[in-house]
C-alpha cells in the first residue's frame, strides 16, 4: 500500500508518494527506531497511523530499522493492506466461536439430561427403599402378632 525509506536523520529518501521525498520525520515512533526497536501496529480503517495519517482500509503499519553493527543507517516504513485477511480472520474467529458455543450448549444439555435421569433414579431408589422398609416393618409386626410369615 505504501513504502518509504528513511535515512538515519529521518529524511525520506524514497516514498511511493514522490511529494514526500526530502521531508524529515521527527515523530516519537521514529525516535524509537533509533533505539533499535521495530514499532508496528494494526491500524483499523478510518483511524490514524503512527504518522497521523488517516487510513482508508485496515493496515499493518511497520517500521524496520536498517542497522550496520550497532549503527542506525535508516529505516523502512511499510503500510500493508490487511483488509481481506482481517475479514477472513474475523470470519474464522466467528465460525470457531460458534462451534465452541454449540459444543458447550450440547454439553450443558447433556449434563442437564444426565442430572434429570439421575434425579429420577434416586427417587425410584428412595421409593424402593421405603417399600422395603415398610415390608420389613409389616413382617416384624406380623411376627410379633404370632401370625405365619408369607413372602
Amino acid at each position: 500500500m505504501n513504502l518509504k525509506v528513511f535515512s538515519a536523520s529521518g529524511e525520506i529518501v524514497f516514498s511511493a508518494d514522490p511529494t514526500e521525498i526530502g521531508e524529515i520525520n521527527r515523530k516519537r515512533y521514529f525516535v524509537i527506531l533509533l533505539q533499535k526497536e521495530s514499532p508496528f501496529q494494526v491500524v483499523p480503517k478510518d483511524k490514524e497511523s503512527l504518522e497521523g495519517r488517516k487510513v482508508t482500509s485496515d493496515v499493518l503499519e511497520t517500521y524496520v530499522p536498517l542497522m550496520d553493527g550497532g549503527r542506525f543507517l535508516g529505516a523502512f516504513e511499510i503500510y500493508y493492506d490487511i483488509t481481506e485477511r482481517k475479514k477472513q480472520l474475523d470470519k474464522l474467529i466467528l465460525q470457531s466461536s460458534t462451534l465452541v458455543l454449540l459444543f458447550a450448549t450440547g454439553l450443558l444439555i447433556a449434563i442437564i439430561f444426565i442430572l434429570y435421569q439421575e434425579n429420577i433414579t434416586m427417587k425410584k431408589r428412595r421409593q424402593l427403599e421405603e417399600e422395603r422398609l415398610q415390608k420389613e416393618r409389616l413382617q416384624g409386626v406380623i411376627e410379633m402378632a404370632g401370625a405365619p410369615v408369607t413372602s
